[in-house]
């Protein structure tokens, strides 16, 4: 049996090309988002790629804040609440505050209000070992809440989200600082 080599050849640019216009038809879109905040994408070979920020809230202050968001890249996202214009000397009173911060990821909020996430705890719960604390991690450059209640959400292009946070009994050691509610996920997670 003779091997034709031209054969071969058409063959695969037909089919790169078939798997290039797959992709591209498939490929999410900054442009898509729609809603409260802004969406960057940080790359293919990065994670997570995708970043979706709400507005700033302020930790030192009581009060509910809702956003409307639609148009996410079909990923797993989780929720993190990103410190913003954290000084150095604010980073130690973060770990142990007993300020109570709740969130509830709700999809299609108008329709079938499926809850994705609903969690209620305190930055000094984690420290002892609660189940509901709210985790801070923190670098040389940045500070950040997450929980565990709001990881790995099952986010769709096709459905809305509403994403509530919530401040309620305030530690008097609270920082005058804001956090960002930020919906990652996507990309290339490496092992």
């Amino acid at each position: 049996m003779k091997i034709n080599r031209k054969r071969i050849f058409v063959g695969a640019i037909v089919l790169a090309s078939v798997v290039g216009a797959l992709c591209s038809a498939v490929r999410f879109r900054v442009g898509q988002f729609q809603g409260d905040g802004t969406i960057s994408d940080s790359g293919v070979f990065t994670y997570p790629r995708y970043h979706i920020r709400l507005h700033a809230i302020p930790l030192s202050q009581v009060g509910e804040y809702s956003s409307v968001v639609s148009g996410l890249p079909s990923s797993p996202m989780h929720l993190r609440l990103e410190c913003a214009r954290l000084l150095q000397s604010q980073k130690d009173v973060l770990d142990g505050l007993s300020t109570r911060v709740k969130a509830q990821i709700v999809e299609d909020p108008d329709k079938s209000s499926k809850v994705l996430c609903t969690v209620d705890g305190r930055p000094v719960d984690a420290t002892s070992g609660h189940p509901n604390g709210w985790i801070l991690s923190v670098s040389n450059s940045s500070a950040s809440y997450w929980n565990r209640g709001c990881l790995d959400l099952p986010i769709s292009h096709s459905h809305a989200y509403s994403i509530r946070v919530s401040i309620e009994e305030v530690d008097r050691r609270s920082p005058d600082i804001q956090v960002i509610p930020i919906l990652e996920g996507g990309g290339i997670e490496l092992p």
